[in-house]
């Protein structure tokens, strides 16, 4: 048979009822929910094993299959997912489908593809050219977190995501996962290399998927603030993430204690998810564009709340003859880590977030930021309100007294310390 023959064979059109929410013109606003389940896949065993993207099945309850041949579509399930790698298997009902083999060989620019799918949607198979143009491409991104991807010059549009980069002896070089763009600085299209998705998939089918807390999101960049985090486009019923009460439409901002999507991509989020388990405990905040505002809570113990601001909270405990004069709206700011956050007064709109504490030989061993509404008035004259914020790594050997001297604090050298627990706590300051 001739090999692109097996490829039309192999290659399938995918439908789903997935729905989701996606990102509107600001990183809080919404767009109305829409119906993005469309893709393709590719069988990779007689027995009706496919893969595709984790992005083209996520969320969905029910999935057809149009198969070569087959006047009918065929249910499939999903039997695997990795939307850190955008990777999904799925497994057609029957057997005796047409399958694709890996491509073994190495990847180099110039190396002729093709890319068959269903692009838009259509229903007629279609079959567009190019070449591997880049080997070795960043595999982060928005929408996926993987230690590298292919760029080549095939003109791909959406709908040929999921399915296969053949060479021409219809070998799988990668598997489609997203258009060209200026901001991917690729004309044709990228692609999972088949050295990285193969053990995905492998795991996927020995029933060892990576942990997940059952968000299906992107990371989203604001790009006038700065920050970022992971847009929630929908969440698995019955997952960690539905039991915390996080909804689509939310901005996770931090998980297990680490500031991610502070780059715009899944990079920090999927790192979080892959050095933990189902069994751990992990803290999750997010960000909701309602009057919720942030919440913060514990996946598997403790659901979302709204935090309350530090202003809010001097309200709530303490009573006032009058009523106090201060500042009616406080931010969320980080340093350039993401490590540290505080709520400040919006008026404080002076940040520095790149402020380290330095050690005698002014080796940087932790992190800080200042912000006032006037760093330098700050700094030179202190006739101004703010503040510094600093962490000291553990490993560098200063305790709280040394940085709260160095600091130039006035009665730093009457702080006590008290040892509990192997703990440092600080009294007295």
């Amino acid at each position: 048979m001739d090999p692109l023959d097996t490829v039309r064979g192999a290659v399938v059109r995918i439908e789903t009822n997935a729905t989701s929410v996606q990102p509107g013109d600001s990183m809080v606003a919404a767009a109305e929910s829409i119906h993005y389940g469309a893709g393709t896949g590719f069988v990779i065993d007689p027995s009706g094993l496919a893969v595709t993207n984790d992005h083209v099945v996520a969320g969905a309850t029910a999935i057809e299959a149009f198969v070569e041949g087959r006047e009918q579509p065929v249910a499939a399930q999903v039997v695997g997912r990795s939307p850190c790698a955008d990777l999904a298997l799925i497994d057609l009902d029957g057997d005796g489908y047409t399958a694709l083999d890996w491509y073994e060989g190495d990847i180099e620019p110039g190396l002729e593809i093709l890319v068959p799918g269903f692009p838009l949607g259509d229903l007629e198979y279609t079959l567009v050219e190019g070449i591997v143009s880049k080997a070795r491409s960043s595999g982060e991104s928005s929408w996926a977190s993987v230690d590298w991807v292919i760029e080549h010059t095939a003109p791909v549009r959406p709908g040929h995501s999921g399915g296969p980069v053949v060479n021409s002896d219809g070998l799988v070089v990668a598997v489609d996962t997203a258009q060209g763009s200026p901001e991917t600085g690729s004309a044709g299209g990228l692609a999972i290399a088949g050295e990285v998705a193969e053990p995905v998939i492998d795991a996927l089918r020995a029933g060892t998927p990576e942990f997940s807390i059952g968000i299906n999101g992107q990371g989203v960049l604001d790009a006038a603030t700065g920050t970022g985090g992971i847009w929630v486009a929908s969440v698995d019923g019955g997952s960690l993430a539905a039991d915390a009460g996080v909804q689509p439409g939310d901005i996770v901002e931090r998980l297990g204690g680490f500031a991610v999507g502070t780059d715009g991509t899944l990079g920090k989020y999927c790192d979080v998810l892959r050095s933990h388990d189902a069994d751990d405990t992990l803290s999750i905040q997010v960000l909701r564009a309602t009057d919720d505002g942030r919440l913060r809570g514990t996946l598997g113990a403790l659901p979302l709340a709204p935090i309350a601001s530090l202003s809010q909270e001097i309200a709530d405990e303490v009573e006032f003859d009058e009523e106090p004069t201060g500042y009616d709206e406080y931010v969320l700011v980080t340093d350039a880590t993401g490590a540290l956050e505080v709520e400040v007064p919006s008026e404080w709109s002076d940040l520095d977030g790149d402020f380290p504490f330095l050690a005698e030989d002014d080796e940087a061993v932790g992190v800080g930021l200042r912000v006032s509404p006037d760093l330098e008035a700050l700094t030179d004259t202190w006739t101004t309100p703010g503040m510094a914020f600093s962490a000291v790594l553990p490993v560098s050997g200063y305790t709280v007294v040394v940085v709260l001297d160095r600091s130039g604090i006035a009665g730093a050298e009457e702080v006590e310390r008290l040892d509990v627990g192997g703990e440092q706590l600080v009294d007295g300051v």
